[in-house]
């Protein structure tokens, strides 16, 4: 069979890849924090589709695909594996208002935000998307559409449990540009390009 030709327009984005371990230990956590607010109005982000990312680049000309690849292998040549851990849960914008349940990412070495900049930097010419005034590395676990006040204390409350809980840890190896295709039953995420990071 031939393949399916590329549509002219691809929603992309750039991002971490997460092991399968780690996926594991968060979904654990999805289940606890599902029987403090089990509301249909929080999304729950499936297990496979767990990545933190880097830059969403969103719908960019097919054309300019390989020069993205080009732009994201500029903006990773200096950078060696970085050594990433997953730990403790929270709120954006904040408890009392909670849209997006997250996991944190954390990187001691503080390379983390470094490759971010690099890379919204190299790629700025190819997406209308704002960027990231302030970059916060997390994991998303669910979204919410709409919480009672009592489920929203009580989630607060489940989440607080894991302050300072290690969900693990790993060495990232790969930049990936990753292809995001929408539909009815949740997004399909394809790899187009990884990039290795290791350091000349």
């Amino acid at each position: 069979m031939n393949p399916q030709p590329l549509p002219d327009h691809l929603r992309l984005f750039i991002a971490i890849s997460v092991p399968e371990s780690i996926k594991a230990r968060l979904e654990q956590v999805q289940r606890e924090l599902q029987r403090a607010a089990p509301q249909p109005a929080i999304k729950w982000t499936h297990v496979h589709q767990i990545h933190f990312t880097l830059r969403f680049l969103g719908s960019v000309p097919a054309t300019d695909l390989e020069k993205i690849v080009a732009a994201m292998r500029y903006a990773c040549a200096s950078f060696a594996p970085l050594n990433l851990r997953a730990e403790a849960i929270g709120f954006f914008p904040n408890q009392r208002s909670p849209r997006v349940l997250w996991a944190g990412v954390v990187d001691d070495d503080d390379r983390l935000s470094v490759i971010q900049q690099r890379i919204q930097e190299a790629t700025r010419q190819f997406t209308a998307e704002p960027p990231e005034k302030k970059f916060a590395a997390h994991l998303t676990l669910a979204r919410i559409k709409f919480i009672r006040r009592a489920e929203g204390e009580a989630l607060a409350k489940a989440a607080a449990t894991f302050s300072g809980t290690s969900f693990g840890q790993w060495t990232a190896a790969d930049v990936t540009l990753f292809r995001s295709e929408l539909s009815p039953v949740g997004a399909k995420h394809t790899v187009c390009e990884a990039i290795s990071l290791r350091q000349p």
